[in-house]
């Protein structure tokens, strides 16, 4: 087949040029809509994470002031039990004090009795929590 160079060719090589930048631009757009395509991949993963280490952040701050708080928590009640402890005892060894007295009348020292086995029992119903409660205070520390 034979085709004149002028008439075929002479019009191929006159739109050569805008062929090929029509091309390169056609080339240009899908490697920036691929590129486009694989950074929403990539950031979607990435703020995914962003967000999981976000809520972890929230989490241990939670946890940690829960701690702080009961460490408080502990703390007062090992305050409270030496508060308790310490007056039981001295009201026992009052009470001691005054049984061990010749001059007490029978009354008195039934009275003196009944108290002293009220704050016995009274503290026996205490020891349990307050040891309980030194235990926790001496590991929060």
């Amino acid at each position: 087949v034979i085709l004149p160079y002028r008439s075929i060719w002479g019009l191929i090589e006159k739109w050569r040029h805008t062929t090929l930048l029509a091309v390169l631009i056609a080339l240009t757009a899908c490697v920036g809509l691929v590129g486009c395509f694989f950074v929403m991949l990539l950031t979607k993963g990435v703020s995914n994470e962003m967000g999981l280490r976000a809520s972890l952040i929230q989490q241990l701050e939670k946890t940690k002031t829960a701690e702080m708080k009961s460490s408080h928590k502990s703390l007062v009640f090992a305050n409270m039990s030496h508060d308790l402890r310490t007056p039981l005892a001295a009201i026992l060894g009052l009470i001691d004090l005054c049984l061990s007295d010749d001059s007490v009348c029978s009354e008195l020292e039934t009275n003196l009795l009944q108290m002293k086995s009220c704050a016995t029992n009274l503290l026996g119903e205490f020891n349990p929590y307050f040891l309980m409660i030194k235990r926790d205070s001496f590991y929060m520390v």
